[in-house]
């Protein structure tokens, strides 16, 4: 019984703290979608200081779900600086992904867990706008050795390039 009336304080201090709350603005809510299977290969992984054949790479390294592209908008759209906008834009469409990327940082022969990967990654998007118009927009991102990123750091970066335009 004292378990009862204690939640029910507790829920009725929430309630007024959330209605005490000033009015936040929200960023632009925009859909997400996969348009081909993520088990798909989408290139080879080479690793090692000569680049040796080491594996493939499927979408699903870079986004494990559309709720993971989800997730991956709503994180870009938070870390907007104040000085660039975002697109006009409904819904984006993964619809495709191309790779050519090395580990250089396995060692001479490649062998290793996957860490940082320099290379070209090629995604294919569609943006949906307000109007419903759908417009493909690739996105492709070159890294050298130095700027080399983990699969979902490329994928956020596709994201960021995609949706930010600094003004």
């Amino acid at each position: 019984m004292a378990t009862s009336a204690l939640l029910a304080q507790m829920l009725t201090a929430l309630a007024l703290i959330a209605s005490d709350a000033p009015a936040t603005t929200s960023a632009p809510t925009i859909r997400a979608a996969i348009g081909f299977p993520l088990e798909d290969v989408v290139g080879p992984v080479r690793a090692g200081k000569l680049c040796l054949p080491n594996g493939k790479l499927t979408g699903s390294d870079f986004v494990t779900s559309p709720r993971d592209l989800q997730l991956l908008i709503e994180e870009v759209l938070a870390a907007k600086q104040s000085d660039e906008r975002v697109k006009p834009v409904s819904e984006v469409r993964l619809t495709a992904l191309q790779v050519k990327l090395c580990a250089r940082s396995w060692g001479a022969f490649g062998i290793g867990r996957r860490p940082n990967l320099a290379g070209e990654s090629r995604f294919s998007f569609e943006l949906v706008g307000p109007d419903g118009t759908t417009t493909p927009v690739p996105v492709i991102i070159t890294l050298d050795g130095k700027s080399a990123m983990t699969p979902d750091r490329i994928a956020h970066e596709a994201i960021r390039r995609l949706l930010i335009v600094s003004e």
